[in-house]
């Protein structure tokens, strides 16, 4: 698209260093792409200053566009918990995005359930931070897995009190990995509107994923042998 509109495009990313399988491509080069690992060299985006480290590295840019879907392997047996183990590392992508976009500028990120208050809180806190906010299922995304992104179009900005508070979550909040901060009280998320979207729209995701389980076990009573 860049050559077609003759776009002179560039981009940043940061990523866990000298973990298999989180490298950048080696063999795709390019001199628009700009790897960042951080200012402690770990690419590390629990770590607040390395978030710091990417906004300082595209300051001049003009930012328009922040794609995150960080994750890690669960193990199957708490597999079910998943949302809530990737609380940290979303909120961490979440914050980076806001620091990063530009006004106008667009965000999608990969989520993992949305049931968690922690979770309908960052929902509830995007629908005030851009124009216009979507949870979708891709096609190309397992119909049975938990996975969802979070498609968000028009940055307003962030008010200055706003993000210190969220940085403040980012760097106190996760007590010893484990502990899920509070971001807003539970009461802000009693808007009428809000809660009818949020379940209808996980009521929907929930109903494709049980209809791909359905067909998976219709398919293994005709494939494996009885007994």
């Amino acid at each position: 698209m860049g050559k077609q509109y003759r776009l002179q495009l560039r981009g940043f990313g940061l990523t866990l260093r000298d973990v298999k399988g989180l490298d950048w491509y080696p063999d795709l080069p390019s001199r628009r792409f700009f790897p960042c690992y951080g200012i402690d060299g770990t690419g590390d985006v629990f770590k607040l200053e390395n978030i710091e480290s990417l906004c300082s590295l595209t300051h001049k840019e003009n930012v328009m566009l922040v794609v995150a879907d960080g994750g890690f392997d669960i193990p199957t047996e708490i597999v079910n918990f998943q949302e809530t183990i990737s609380c940290r590392i979303v909120y961490s992508q979440w914050l980076c995005a806001l620091k990063l976009l530009r006004r106008r500028g667009c965000f999608i990120l990969k989520l993992f359930d949305t049931f968690s208050p922690f979770t309908r809180s960052i929902l509830f806190l995007t629908t005030y931070l851009y124009e216009s906010v979507q949870v979708v299922k891709p096609q190309h995304s397992r119909v049975v897995n938990s996975e969802r992104y979070l498609v968000c179009i028009g940055f307003k900005g962030v008010p200055k009190p706003w993000m210190e508070h969220l940085e403040r979550c980012h760097e106190e909040g996760f007590v010893g990995g484990e502990n899920v901060p509070t971001l807003i009280p539970s009461w802000c998320m009693r808007d009428k509107t809000f809660s009818v979207d949020v379940t209808n729209m996980a009521a929907e995701i929930a109903s494709h994923q049980l209809t791909g389980l359905e067909a998976i076990l219709e398919k293994l009573k005709t494939t494996v042998p009885n007994g």
